[in-house]
């Protein structure tokens, strides 16, 4: 999460998602002007979060 913010400043918007059968927690970073959004994942609720994915929207 550290790098995405270093290369891309602050996001315009932050999403937290919750899947609560699998125990794993989602934080999607929206970055309208470059039309990109980061999806995070915390897959065993640790609150340690990795690159899950990079979309384009």
């Amino acid at each position: 999460m550290g790098k995405i913010y270093i290369q891309n400043g602050r996001p315009d918007k932050v999403e937290d998602r919750q899947e609560p059968r699998m125990g794993r927690n989602y934080q999607l970073w929206y970055y309208y002007s470059k039309g990109v959004v980061f999806i995070f994942e915390d897959s065993i609720g640790s609150g340690e979060y990795h690159l899950l994915s990079t979309e384009m929207m």
